[in-house]
Protein backbone atom coordinates (compact mmCIF):
# COMPACT_ATOMS: atom_id res chain seq x y z
CA UNK A 1 0.00 0.00 0.00
CA UNK A 2 1.15 3.26 -0.62
CA UNK A 3 2.54 5.03 2.81
CA UNK A 4 1.40 8.42 1.41
CA UNK A 5 -2.04 7.93 0.84
CA UNK A 6 -4.44 7.39 3.96
CA UNK A 7 -5.41 4.34 5.78
CA UNK A 8 -2.88 1.88 7.55
CA UNK A 9 0.10 0.43 6.45
CA UNK A 10 2.95 -2.02 8.11
CA UNK A 11 6.59 -2.16 7.51
CA UNK A 12 8.54 -5.12 7.94
CA UNK A 13 11.91 -4.59 9.30
CA UNK A 14 14.34 -6.96 9.35
CA UNK A 15 18.37 -7.06 10.47
CA UNK A 16 21.64 -9.11 10.08
CA UNK A 17 19.98 -11.79 13.07
CA UNK A 18 17.53 -12.93 10.78
CA UNK A 19 14.75 -11.14 12.94
CA UNK A 20 11.67 -10.10 11.21
CA UNK A 21 9.23 -7.57 13.23
CA UNK A 22 6.70 -5.27 12.60
CA UNK A 23 5.25 -1.79 12.99
CA UNK A 24 1.82 -0.70 11.88
CA UNK A 25 1.33 2.67 11.65
CA UNK A 26 -1.64 5.26 10.55
CA UNK A 27 -1.67 7.77 7.95
CA UNK A 28 -3.90 10.87 7.84
CA UNK A 29 -3.68 13.17 4.97
CA UNK A 30 -2.79 16.99 5.91
CA UNK A 31 -4.10 20.16 3.46
CA UNK A 32 -2.87 23.61 4.20
CA UNK A 33 -5.25 25.82 3.29
CA UNK A 34 -4.16 29.55 1.79
CA UNK A 35 -5.88 32.32 2.18
CA UNK A 36 -5.96 35.33 -0.52
CA UNK A 37 -7.64 38.66 -0.13
CA UNK A 38 -9.39 39.47 -3.14
CA UNK A 39 -7.15 42.94 -3.42
CA UNK A 40 -3.95 44.41 -2.28
CA UNK A 41 -4.22 46.28 1.30
CA UNK A 42 -1.48 48.14 0.77
CA UNK A 43 1.50 49.67 -0.90
CA UNK A 44 5.14 49.53 -0.18
CA UNK A 45 7.62 52.20 -1.99
CA UNK A 46 10.65 52.89 -2.78
CA UNK A 47 11.48 49.08 -2.96
CA UNK A 48 14.53 48.50 -3.02
CA UNK A 49 15.48 51.65 -0.39
CA UNK A 50 18.20 52.02 2.52
CA UNK A 51 15.60 51.73 5.12
CA UNK A 52 13.55 54.88 4.07
CA UNK A 53 10.20 53.29 3.25
CA UNK A 54 6.51 53.92 2.51
CA UNK A 55 3.65 52.38 3.26
CA UNK A 56 0.49 53.76 1.63
CA UNK A 57 -2.92 51.59 2.50
CA UNK A 58 -5.06 51.40 -0.49
CA UNK A 59 -8.14 49.97 1.94
CA UNK A 60 -7.17 51.36 5.17
CA UNK A 61 -8.81 48.77 8.19
CA UNK A 62 -7.30 48.69 11.74
CA UNK A 63 -4.73 46.58 12.07
CA UNK A 64 -1.44 45.70 13.36
CA UNK A 65 2.05 46.53 11.09
CA UNK A 66 5.13 44.72 11.69
CA UNK A 67 8.49 44.22 9.93
CA UNK A 68 10.77 41.33 10.27
CA UNK A 69 13.72 39.68 8.95
CA UNK A 70 14.20 36.53 6.86
CA UNK A 71 14.66 34.53 10.51
CA UNK A 72 10.94 35.90 11.47
CA UNK A 73 12.47 38.02 14.22
CA UNK A 74 10.13 40.82 14.69
CA UNK A 75 12.47 44.54 13.94
CA UNK A 76 9.32 46.54 14.27
CA UNK A 77 5.83 46.76 15.02
CA UNK A 78 3.22 49.29 14.72
CA UNK A 79 -1.04 49.49 15.64
CA UNK A 80 -2.12 51.46 12.48
CA UNK A 81 -5.65 53.30 13.12
CA UNK A 82 -7.09 54.93 10.15
CA UNK A 83 -3.93 56.08 8.17
CA UNK A 84 -3.82 56.23 5.19
CA UNK A 85 -0.23 56.12 5.22
CA UNK A 86 3.17 55.38 7.38
CA UNK A 87 6.21 56.98 6.92
CA UNK A 88 9.27 54.93 8.41
CA UNK A 89 13.30 55.83 8.66
CA UNK A 90 14.26 52.25 9.91
CA UNK A 91 18.20 51.88 10.47
CA UNK A 92 18.56 48.33 8.83
CA UNK A 93 20.74 46.14 7.96
CA UNK A 94 21.35 45.43 4.14
CA UNK A 95 18.96 42.13 3.62
CA UNK A 96 15.88 41.53 2.89
CA UNK A 97 12.72 41.72 4.78
CA UNK A 98 8.83 41.10 5.22
CA UNK A 99 6.28 43.64 6.28
CA UNK A 100 3.25 42.12 7.33
CA UNK A 101 -0.52 43.64 7.56
CA UNK A 102 -2.74 41.82 10.69
CA UNK A 103 -6.32 43.32 10.01
CA UNK A 104 -9.64 41.74 10.20
CA UNK A 105 -9.96 40.47 6.52
CA UNK A 106 -6.63 38.62 6.77
CA UNK A 107 -2.97 38.98 6.98
CA UNK A 108 -1.30 40.07 3.34
CA UNK A 109 2.44 39.98 3.53
CA UNK A 110 5.20 41.74 0.93
CA UNK A 111 8.91 41.70 1.27
CA UNK A 112 10.94 44.35 0.56
CA UNK A 113 15.35 45.02 -0.19
CA UNK A 114 17.50 47.07 1.83
CA UNK A 115 20.71 47.66 0.31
Amino acid sequence: QDPATNGEWTAYPSDDFNYIGSHTSSCIQVDIKESKLQTSTFNVYPNPNHGELTIDFTNMQNGTIQITDISGKVIYSHRSQSQTKLKLNLELQKGIYYIGYIHDAGTETKAFVVF
